[in-house]
């Protein structure tokens, strides 16, 4: 239809989505859900992290797995967005 492969389409939009999710601020996230679920049939779980006092959902944070790990992981991920694990409550 567009005469690319999909590799390619791929790769742009893995591009956009990292850069996207680089520049997100999450300075205002005070109030968030902790999510687990099952990412594909099986036992594939990922966890995802939620800010809840925007207009609506927005992801902020996806870990594969469902441990407390994922939430360690979210608490080290902050900094780099303008935020500090003490902002949650």
């Amino acid at each position: 239809m567009v005469g690319e492969h999909d590799t390619r389409l791929w790769t742009l939009l893995r591009h956009y989505v990292d850069k996207a999710y680089e520049e997100s601020n999450w300075s205002d996230a005070d109030v968030v859900a902790i999510y687990e679920t099952s990412a594909k049939k099986g036992h594939t779980y990922c966890t995802t992290v939620l800010d809840m006092r925007t207009d609506g959902p927005r992801l902020l944070f996806m870990a594969e797995g469902e441990d407390a790990g994922c939430v360690s992981s979210f608490a080290s991920e902050m900094p780099a967005h303008g935020a500090k694990p003490e902002q949650i409550r």
